[in-house]
């Protein structure tokens, strides 16, 4: 096989603690669409596509670099060492980046922009821009977005959650989970995503069959129960929260470690069919309404034909929000949240657009 030919997109660094005899060999999972499971899949083969992330290299050697710094941590933890707030910090930011690389993400990326296009340029086709939709064009977007990114999580608690129950945690083939459950209180909450830099921001991911990592929004939740950067939970229904944003965020495959857990899991994968989305994306379309004396209203339509229509239109892209049926019993609000009132929508936001001075820069 040519050298560096497959490409992961989840890497088997990650997959190593979850599989058999954590020596990252084989694994077991459960097949979403068709329901089977599998004991003995090699992990070698999953979330790996050829070329992925182009022919040159440069690329994954930049993931790689990463993912080996990511590997020590996970090694270190899993042998019983401690991690400190710098260890932490890396692994907030490394559930980032996990979170915009997998094929679904890209997919989804590529879908939208497509759609979008399809629409703005729908009558002038040859004007229509040239971009590159190559999953290592889309992958390079990614790590440019990223890098723009990583630093409006910087201000984001995060503490180890260490599993002491007979349920283990599971992953997935997009494993790191962003979702908000404080914007959902909101009165005119909408469905949408709320952006990285909302009010109420978390990251979830699953490290190993005991451990996940949760970056969570200080001013918005407290973590009962945490012991400096850790907390251990005893209930069976706080490792089932976390497991089941992996049944809601996986493309196609989950992955575990634990054999006997199969006819729970598949009775939970019944459970949550319905709740899982094939799109993660909506397109709203708005045409201008009026004026008024400080402003310009647009009115939202449905139908496409009402925007070939107008001289003048909105198209916005959404991504759905995540709701899960269940949360962690130990993730509190707190009894005075703090948020900034942001713009004429009145956004609930943690921050506002202010430069920072130390960006971690992955290179």
């Amino acid at each position: 096989m040519p050298n560096k030919k497959s490409n992961h997109y989840v890497p088997r660094t990650h997959f190593r603690p979850f599989s058999k005899e954590r020596e990252g060999r084989s694994i077991s999972l459960l097949n979403l669409k068709s329901m089977n499971f599998v004991e003995n899949a090699s992990v070698s083969g999953q979330c790996a596509k050829d070329y992925f992330y182009g022919k040159d290299g440069n690329l994954e050697d930049w993931f790689a670099r990463i993912e080996r710094a990511y590997g020590l941590l996970i090694g270190k933890l899993n042998g019983g060492a401690k991690l400190d707030q710098e260890d932490l910090s890396f692994l907030r930011d490394y559930a980032l980046l996990q979170h915009l690389r997998t094929e679904q993400s890209l997919k989804q990326d590529k879908l939208a922009q497509t759609r979008m296009l399809d629409m703005v340029f729908h009558d002038a086709e040859h004007q229509k821009p040239d971009f590159d939709m190559t999953f290592p064009g889309l992958a390079a977007s990614s790590v440019a977005m990223f890098q723009e990114a990583v630093k409006f999580v910087d201000d984001l608690s995060v503490c180890l959650v260490e599993n002491d129950t007979k349920i283990e945690f599971i992953t997935s083939d997009d494993p790191s989970v962003r979702l908000n459950r404080f914007q959902q209180k909101r009165r005119k909450f909408d469905g949408y995503d709320a952006g990285i830099m909302a009010a109420g921001e978390m990251l979830i991911l699953p490290v190993s069959p005991r451990y996940a990592i949760i970056a969570y929004d200080k001013n918005v939740y407290r973590v009962e129960g945490l012991k400096g950067l850790q907390i251990t939970t005893r209930i069976y229904s706080d490792v089932r929260s976390i497991n089941e944003l992996q049944y809601l965020n996986a493309s196609r495959n989950l992955y575990f470690s634990g054999w006997e857990q199969r006819s729970e899991m598949a009775a939970e994968a019944t459970r949550l069919a319905s709740f899982r989305r094939k799109d993660r994306f909506a397109i709203n379309y708005a045409v201008f309404d009026h004026k008024t004396e400080n402003s310009e209203v647009f009115r939202a339509v449905k139908d496409m034909s009402e925007v070939n229509g107008s001289e003048r239109a909105i198209i916005a892209t959404h991504i759905w929000a995540l709701r899960p049926t269940q949360w962690p019993s130990f993730l509190k609000y707190r009894s005075k949240p703090k948020y900034l009132v942001v713009g004429a929508a009145g956004d609930w936001m943690r921050r506002d657009d202010k430069e920072f001075d130390e960006t971690p820069f992955y290179f």
